[in-house]
């Protein structure tokens, strides 16, 4: 087991060695250019790589995940908002609709009655005369034509 172990160490210590090595390019007689980690001519020249921050994050890929969180923030609000105004419309819409039968159902009710009244502030009945039974159902037919469209 300890063997192991030292084995392990000792490759970890050569593969430090081996990263940490340079890279060199140079130009061949045919004038084909070369990399590798070794110098194989007095003309080779080293190249300097830039190493990668430590916490394996650029600034730019840190830039691009801020950005991308944003926008599924703003996605998300956008869904929201929609979610909402859907809502509010479909309550729109069934209060509308409940409106249009009460308007219709009291429309037709007036339309077949013989005569209409209403009450006054003693409590008694005082019928409407021909001219206002027809003006108050034009204003249930407005009612009709309000809430159901028609």
């Amino acid at each position: 087991m300890k063997l192991i172990k030292f084995l392990m160490w000792l490759g970890l210590v050569a593969m430090t060695a081996f990263v940490q090595a340079g890279v060199y390019k140079w130009v061949d007689a045919d004038g084909r250019v070369h990399y590798g980690d070794k110098p194989t001519s007095n003309q080779a020249d080293e190249i300097k790589i830039k190493k990668q921050p430590a916490s394996g994050q650029t600034d730019q890929s840190a830039k691009r995940k801020d950005l991308r969180e944003r926008f599924l923030r703003a996605r998300e609000e956008e869904r929201a908002e929609k979610q909402k105004a859907r809502a509010e419309e479909k309550q729109k819409k069934a209060e509308a609709k409940r409106n249009c039968a009460q308007a219709k159902k009291e429309y037709d009710k007036y339309r077949h009655a013989s005569s209409l009244y209403i009450k006054g502030k003693d409590g008694e009945r005082q019928h409407l005369s021909f001219k206002e039974r027809d003006e108050y159902e034009k204003s249930l037919a407005a009612k009709v034509k309000k809430w159901c469209g028609k």
